[in-house]
């Protein structure tokens, strides 16, 4: 259990978690890594997140909302969406860092 999970045990579900990555394992064997999926834009990871989401107010099957989750980290790991603002940030940070660095 993750220590957020042990601490609020109410405001965290690591069963959720667990079944998020379990998700993933199995994809992984049945269709291939995340990194050629997502990354080379073979699979759309937002309009996959829409329809889990739709399913999921259809049906009410949880498992749907493993799936949306797991849709929404993987456009997190590899962004479809053009001018995705954390990476901007991350770039920026590392020129501050290299500019501090070099001025030390």
């Amino acid at each position: 259990m993750s220590k957020i999970g042990k601490e609020l045990p109410k405001e965290y579900s690591d069963r959720f978690d667990e079944l998020r990555q379990n998700r993933v394992n199995v994809s992984f064997y049945k269709y291939g890594s995340a990194a050629d999926n997502f990354g080379m834009k073979l699979v759309n990871a937002l309009e996959s997140h829409d329809l889990c989401i739709k399913k999921y107010l259809e049906t009410g099957n949880t498992e749907y909302l493993c799936d949306a989750a797991n849709y929404l980290m993987f456009e997190f790991m590899y962004p479809q969406k053009e001018g995705h603002i954390l990476n901007r940030q991350i770039l920026r940070n590392r020129r501050v860092l290299v500019a501090f660095l070099l001025m030390s």
